[in-house]
């Protein structure tokens, strides 16, 4: 389970209809410069522009599946605690690929 708390800088809801023909809603939050969406309704209409949250949620592939969000309490830190939060799996390929290129740099150095 990955968390994450900040504020919400934007809010949006798309409504339309899915591939099954069934209609839906979504909200999508902008939270630290990143979009996270749900088909919740009780989330999406109780969460406001400029409130500080905090998420919890599973990262499955490219998305970001969202089990709950919360109000920060009044002075809780919107930091995580790193043994709270799952390495983004492309960021850890981004150290590796950079480690790599590193690698090749020195040998071509020689």
């Amino acid at each position: 389970m990955e968390v994450i708390k900040g504020q919400i800088n934007g809010v949006s809801k798309e409504s339309g209809v899915g591939k099954n023909g069934k209609p839906y809603t979504r909200w999508v939050f902008v939270i630290n410069e990143k979009k996270y969406s749900t088909f919740d309704k009780l989330i999406g209409e109780e969460f406001k522009m400029g409130e500080k949250v905090k998420m919890s949620g599973n990262v499955n592939g490219q998305f970001f599946n969202m089990v709950s969000m919360e109000r920060l309490k009044e002075g809780e830190p919107l930091e995580v605690k790193p043994e709270n939060v799952q390495p983004d799996s492309s960021e850890s390929q981004n150290q590796e690929i950079l480690g790599k290129l590193d690698e090749i740099l020195r040998i071509l150095q020689k």
